[in-house]
């Protein structure tokens, strides 16, 4: 799915194993570039929709997380979030406070540094990271809440009342 042609004539009139060497390197940071964008596109695309394909924000993400809905976490490093979580007996048992945490039915472990908690339970998860750059969800994108937002397995769902 991610093959593509590099323009290189080998041999004794052909380039060097340099030029080859540039040629894949650029071929590589294209294919990787463009998968960028597209779930950049996809993020901006599916943020503020009815279906709930997206969130974004901390509180949001930290319910999807627990939940194991989230497919691709964003994280923008240069955005002021809370400096640690709480996490229970597994790395998706994630809340701002113990109190919280021990409201959702787990019993507090450890703090962790926020992005360290959230990465960990992404990858607990199995879902892709994405990094973020100027807080949006992408070069000219919608602003992202907290720095954080996530793409969804599926719709998040909110109880709403008793």
């Amino acid at each position: 799915a991610i093959a593509v042609d590099v323009e290189h004539s080998g041999g004794r009139s052909g380039g060097t194993d340099e030029q080859l060497a540039a040629a894949v390197d650029a071929a590589a940071r294209d294919v990787v570039d463009a998968a960028r964008q597209a779930v950049l596109d996809r993020l901006d695309q599916e943020t503020g929709r009815p279906d709930g394909l997206a969130v974004g924000g901390l509180e949001p993400v930290l319910q999807a997380l627990r939940a194991q809905q989230v497919d691709t976490l964003f994280l923008d490093g240069g955005v002021e979030r809370p400096r640690t979580l709480w996490v229970g007996d597994t790395p998706s048992q994630l809340a701002t406070d113990a109190e919280r945490l021990r409201g959702l039915g787990s019993e507090p472990v450890a703090q962790v540094p926020v992005d360290a908690a959230l990465l960990g339970a992404a990858a607990a998860s199995g879902a892709a990271f994405q990094p973020l750059g100027g807080g949006r969800t992408g070069l000219v994108g919608k602003p992202v809440e907290d720095g954080v937002a996530a793409l969804l397995r599926y719709p998040l769902v909110t109880h709403q009342g008793p």
